[in-house]
């Protein structure tokens, strides 16, 4: 996993793991806007979470790296 770093004048992003192990990526943006764009070629289009674990652990982990999201 890797600790926040910046990516550029892009942003910053790091790469964590949830209880159960699932790999997560999370971005905060500077310059680039990021998911902000929906529809445009180039957009982000895609989230898939493929974790071991099932239940209220992994749901709980990633609301409170969001915001409660």
């Amino acid at each position: 996993m890797a600790g926040p770093f910046d990516v550029s004048t892009f942003g910053r992003m790091a790469a964590i793991a949830d209880p159960t192990g699932a790999h997560i990526s999370i971005w905060e943006p500077k310059m680039h806007r990021g998911s902000d764009q929906v529809g445009p070629i180039g957009s982000f289009c895609w989230s898939l979470s493929c974790g071991r674990g099932t239940g209220t652990r992994p749901r709980h982990f990633i609301r409170s790296c969001s915001g409660g999201a």
